[in-house]
């Protein structure tokens, strides 16, 4: 291949490249990660798991060393009991799953004390201006939507992993729904419904 037919291949790279930069000046610290339940509830329940593992499978570099089990054993111990508390504090709100509509859409949701929680695997398609809207409609595919009962919570952070949202108001307990909604295009990627 010639070099000239090259460049315009190697521009093409080169503004990708800008417009897929990641800000890493301020990155989201762990603690900030933590006070989402549905974060730390995979984390804990993850580091039990590990753990565990590490018990049953006799890791080799730990089995010989009792400081090292009985450290794997009490952080063992440890993780267990924070995933069951936090298990019991996501009991006091509303979760859901996401339903493909337009685009595919996975991951979970969690209503609590009038934040709205989304778990690190939600996953969504990039989109023109996707937006994030709750409703007291069960279904925003029946009528028109955005409807009256619809608060738009602004602009989706990440289509991809963790973040969290405050939700505006005291009578939260109306809403039902949480919505993926592109603006610019009129579409809904997904919803959950909240219970």
């Amino acid at each position: 291949m010639k070099t000239s037919s090259l460049l315009p291949l190697l521009a093409l790279f080169a503004v990708v490249g800008c417009a897929t930069s990641v800000d890493t000046s301020n990155p989201i610290s762990f603690d900030k990660m933590m006070t989402n339940p549905l974060y730390a509830q995979r984390y804990w329940e993850d580091l039990t798991e590990t753990m565990v593992n590490i018990q049953i499978n006799k890791d080799k570099d730990i089995v010989g060393n009792q400081q090292k089990l009985a450290a794997v054993d009490t952080l063992r111990r440890n993780a267990l009991e924070k995933a069951q508390t936090i298990s019991l504090l996501m009991h006091g709100g509303k979760e859901g799953q996401f339903l493909t509509i337009k685009e595919q859409t996975n991951g979970s949701v969690l209503l609590l004390n009038n934040i709205l929680y989304f778990s690190p695997d939600f996953e969504t398609v990039p989109g023109s201006s996707l937006h994030l809207y709750l409703t007291q409609s069960v279904d925003p595919r029946n009528g028109s939507f955005p409807d009256k009962t619809s608060t738009d919570l602004g602009k989706l952070a990440s289509p991809y992993g963790a973040q969290q949202y405050p939700v505006p108001g005291k009578n939260v307990t109306a809403l039902r729904t949480a919505v993926l909604y592109d603006t610019d295009l009129s579409r809904i990627y997904g919803f959950v419904q909240l219970q």
